[in-house]
């Protein structure tokens, strides 16, 4: 019996369409897999090698069987969501609930510390301003006493 090895490109290909079945975007698994968006982009397109324990990982953030991964078979993948709460009805389970809200912190926290930084870097443009405009009018009064 012959057996097909499965290169990198077909499971990363494998990865995409489960990906794209569960309505995850690149970002969002990156964030779960703790990496770059562009290190992630790299697995589903073959440039980079993928772990055991990446592979494993990703089956369970897809919640797939990680032969799904191996061995794409669209009607075992959807098999997998065709529960009444599965995200094609527009439902979402609990866990993508507090997924979603664990995103939203995460998003929220960095809105405020980019506020924060924001209003701090306004504040040290205001004192340029200021520094700026006080030495343009002692330049001017020594221009006036020449």
């Amino acid at each position: 019996m012959i057996q097909r090895r499965h290169t990198t490109p077909d499971v990363g290909v494998n990865i995409k369409k489960c990906r794209e079945i569960r309505n995850y975007t690149q970002y969002y698994m990156a964030h779960e897999l703790d990496i770059s968006t562009t290190a992630y982009r790299n697995i589903e397109s073959g440039k980079t090698a993928i772990t055991l324990d990446y592979m494993y990982a990703i089956a369970a953030i897809l919640s797939v069987n990680i032969n799904a991964l191996l061995y794409y078979d669209e009607q075992l993948v959807l098999s997998v969501y065709s529960d009444p709460a599965a995200p094609a009805t527009g439902v979402l389970s609990g866990t993508e609930i507090k997924d979603m809200i664990c995103m939203l912190k995460t998003a929220q926290e960095k809105m405020i510390e980019m506020t924060e930084e924001s209003s701090r870097l306004s504040r040290e443009v205001n004192t340029m301003v200021q520094h700026i405009t006080r030495l343009v009018l002692e330049l001017t009064e020594v221009q006036k006493k020449k």
